[in-house]
Parts: C-alpha cells; structure tokens; sequence
C-alpha cells in the first residue's frame, strides 16, 4: 500500500504532536498527584516517565524531519509548532525536576506538649528558610506548615523551660521519606521526646 505525499506529511505530523504532547501531559499530572499526595513511587513514576519522555521527545523530531521533507516547506507551520512542544517538554521537565529537588512539597509539623508546663520558643529551620511557631500551651498543639525537599532535611528546633531549666531538641525530619503523613513530635512530661518513623533525634543539648 502507498500513500501520497500529503498522507505521509499526515501521519508524521501526527506521531510528531503524539511524542511531543503525551509525556508532557503524564509528567504534569504525575508531579501534581505528587505534590497533593507526596506518595514515593509518584516520584519514581516521575523520573520513568522523565527518560521515556526523553526517547519519545527524540522520536518526535526526528518524525517531524520528516514531516518537513514531505512538505517541502521548512517553514511549515504545523512542524513548528511541533517542534514548539518537544521544546516545552523539556523546559517543563527542566522546572519540575528543580522543583521537586530544591523546593519539595507542602508538608506539616504538629508539636504535641504533653508537658505540665508552655513551650516557648519553638521554631523550625529548613534549606535557607525557616519560621516560628511561638509558645505552645500545656496538653495543646503546635501547627507549622513548609516546603519540604524529597533531598533534604527538616530541622525542628524545641525549646522549653521548666522553671530553672531550659531543654533544647533538634529533630532532623528526612526529605527522602516525604509523604501524606505530618511530622508529629510529642513532648512528653518526662522530657523525652516521641518521633514518628520519618524523623530521627540527632543532637541534644541540655
């Protein structure tokens, strides 16, 4: 079977925009179910979909050379704005990757006192930014909300006093282990502390 010159530029120009438009649209919607839900295999769905974006993006020009060839015209309007797509897949996969790495997701801290006494000075750090959420009463919550980076850490800071002494916790919270979950520390009235399985305490100084 054969197929006239029009055909030919018909089907190229077609798996062209197909190559150029599906891992565009699967890369958005993966990082934004990932940004909602924080899920670790959304991220490696990501970084799949990331290297078969590469090969089809590389079919794509390739089948839109020779879309150009069969027209006859390089300066089709179709193939650019072909073209135009391939080149967006990869400026979007450029932004996401950086995102995801160095900005993260939403994610929240919850300090529980469980003390007799108020916390006062609690803050978090993380990256070059930080906050502070201030004096949590006896047997009530403290709620802060951050970005938090699949690749780094968030360090949480507590202090307390307890009428002549001051206590001061770092409790370093794994990027890595990202999820739906908060991070929830509870600041019993022993003094110790109760860590959720994503965060670990690294240094304490009395």
């Amino acid at each position: 079977m054969t197929y006239s010159k029009t055909s030919d530029k018909y089907h190229a120009l077609k798996l062209t925009y197909l190559c150029a438009v599906l891992p565009l649209v699967a890369g958005v919607s993966i990082y934004a179910a990932w940004l909602i839900t924080g899920l670790y295999e959304l991220m490696v769905a990501g970084m799949i979909t990331a290297g078969c974006g590469l090969l089809l993006n590389v079919i794509g020009f390739c089948l839109s050379v020779v879309a150009k060839r069969v027209e006859g015209n390089p300066n089709a309007a179709p193939i650019r704005r072909a073209r135009m797509i391939l080149l967006v897949n990869w400026v979007a996969a450029l932004v996401i990757i950086f995102v995801v790495m160095n900005v993260g997701r939403p994610s929240t801290i919850i300090i529980e006192n469980k003390t007799p006494v108020k916390l006062t000075g609690v803050s978090y750090t993380w990256g070059y930014s930080g906050g502070t959420i201030g004096e949590i009463s006896a047997s009530s919550k403290g709620t802060a909300r951050l970005w938090l980076s699949p690749i780094h850490s968030a360090n949480v800071v507590l202090k307390y006093v307890n009428q002549t002494e001051e206590a001061r916790h770092k409790i370093r919270m794994t990027g890595g282990k990202v999820g739906m979950n908060p991070l929830v520390v509870e600041v019993r009235a022993d003094g110790s502390l109760g860590l959720p399985e994503n965060a670990v305490l690294y240094s304490y100084e009395p």
